[in-house]
């Protein structure tokens, strides 16, 4: 392709124009590729090195694979449920207390109603108040089907 410079004011004026506009859509571009390498989520960066580490320790200390396919699950399934809770946890932050303390009785009053009710409940004859502030600050954990939480005699 040839170029020739422009001829006239018309010919100027569009070369000008379409310099512009190369200018502020390689800016555009430019602009939302630094940003999404600057804010990138670091947590999906940090799971795939801790794999990488777990990977290297299983290798290093010669454990048999069925225990280094467990280790690979739980840690999976852990990073899964976890940033799970992050989107819930993104979700109440902003609620004000009263409303955060509604939400969190929906969600677990039914459970510590159990627990309050059942015979030989260790919760049995708790206090409203204390059963409300359980519940605002109930953690939820996250085990996988069949995995052992607790050992006898531990």
């Amino acid at each position: 392709i040839f170029y020739s410079p422009p001829n006239n004011t018309v010919e100027m004026l569009m070369a000008c124009m379409v310099m512009v506009t190369q200018l502020v859509l390689t800016s555009y571009v430019f602009g939302t590729l630094l940003h999404m390498l600057q804010f990138k989520d670091n947590t999906l960066e940090v799971h795939k090195d801790r794999m990488e580490r777990l990977k290297a320790f299983c290798h290093h200390r010669e454990l048999p694979t069925d225990i280094h396919d467990e280790l690979v699950e739980h840690f999976e399934f852990q990073f899964r449920k976890r940033s799970q809770e992050k989107q819930v946890v993104k979700l109440k932050k902003p609620l004000p207390d009263l409303l955060s303390q509604a939400v969190a009785e929906c969600m677990y009053g039914k459970l510590l109603l159990k627990c309050q009710n059942a015979v030989g409940a260790p919760m049995k004859g708790c206090s409203e108040l204390f059963m409300r502030v359980l519940a605002t600050n109930l953690r939820e954990e996250y085990y996988r089907p069949g995995e052992l939480l607790v050992r006898e005699g531990d």
